[in-house]
């Protein structure tokens, strides 16, 4: 039985593959050369941008990224917590607030709780309120990134040792 990586796992090799790529390419290095911070605004503006729209060649990217820069990529697929963090901190307070800071799978009170999307990211969810819950962290990282119905199935099946 093969185990599926973590969301994050991925995340974080798409951005490790995107600063490689980047770096080796004679062409952007000329653009930002002795330009660091722009160099660095522009990595992160792919990665999120490659997220959005799937992998793009360079020269889509940099025209993209010259032209119009962040708001070439739709804010619906970008997560508020990159173009808004302060945003994304009072909506997690309120979604806790909502949820009576309870795990909305499990029923844990307090503990480590963070903000799930029951309709994951990667599969077209939002960071909308009515897509957002509570959930422990044990809940969120046995979620991944399950619907709210495949993972109360999953659990349903590990506890009855179906799995």
């Amino acid at each position: 039985m093969s185990v599926k990586p973590p969301i994050w796992w991925y995340q974080s090799m798409d951005e490790y593959y995107a600063r490689k790529k980047i770096k080796e390419d004679p062409e952007i290095n000329n653009i930002f050369e002795d330009k660091p911070q722009e160099l660095e605004e522009f990595t992160l503006w792919y990665i999120a941008y490659s997220s959005a729209y799937g992998s793009v060649g360079f020269t889509t990217a940099i025209y993209e990224w010259l032209t119009n820069g962040w708001d070439s990529i739709p804010k619906d697929r970008m997560r508020m917590i990159e173009y808004d963090p302060e945003g994304w901190k009072a909506l997690s307070k309120a979604v806790f607030e909502r949820d009576n800071y309870t795990c909305t799978y499990c029923g844990e009170i307090g503990g480590q709780l963070e903000v799930d999307h029951k309709r994951p990211w990667s599969r077209g969810g939002t960071d909308d309120m009515d897509n957002l819950t509570t959930a422990c962290l044990r809940c969120n990282r046995q979620k991944h990134d399950k619907t709210v119905d495949e993972f109360m199935e999953w659990k349903k099946n590990k506890i009855s040792g179906d799995e």
